[in-house]
C-alpha cells in the first residue's frame, strides 16, 4: 500500500476513534479509569521483563502484528485519574489544595515504573 494511502487511512480511523470517544458520556470514563490504570500498570510492568526492542527503544510490545508502548496508555490513564480527582475535589474557590497530594499517590507508580528505563517516555 502507497505511503500516502496508508497514511489517509490512517487518519480516518483516528478521525473516526475521535468522533466516537465524544459520544461517550463522562460518567463511563469514570468507571473505566481505575480498569485502565489497572490493567497499564500490569503491563508497565510486564514490558519491563517481556518487552520487544524496537529501533532501540526496549519498551514495545506486539499484539497481533501492532506494536505499541504502554507507557502511551498510562499516560492516558494518568489524564483521566487527575482529571477524576480534580473534579471531585472542585470548591467555588477552585482544586481543593489537597488534590495535589492525591494526584501525587495516583501518579507516583506510573512515574517510577516509566523513568526506571528513561525520562524521555515520561515526558
Amino acid at each position: 500500500m502507497a505511503p500516502v494511502i496508508r497514511h489517509i487511512l490512517l487518519l480516518g480511523g483516528g478521525l473516526f476513534t475521535m468522533i466516537c470517544m465524544l459520544k461517550v458520556k463522562c460518567k463511563y470514563f469514570k468507571i473505566v479509569t481505575p480498569v485502565v490504570m489497572g490493567i497499564s500498570l500490569l503491563l508497565l510492568v510486564l514490558v519491563l521483563a517481556t518487552g520487544q526492542s524496537t529501533n532501540g527503544a526496549s519498551r514495545w510490545f506486539s499484539l497481533m502484528g501492532i506494536q505499541f508502548q504502554p507507557s502511551e496508555i498510562a499516560k492516558g490513564a494518568v489524564v483521566l485519574a487527575v482529571a477524576q480527582i480534580l473534579s471531585a475535589m472542585q470548591t467555588t474557590q477552585g482544586a481543593n489544595r489537597k488534590a495535589f497530594k492525591f494526584i501525587l499517590v495516583a501518579t507516583a507508580p506510573f512515574v517510577i515504573l516509566i523513568g526506571l528505563e528513561n525520562l524521555s517516555t515520561a515526558m
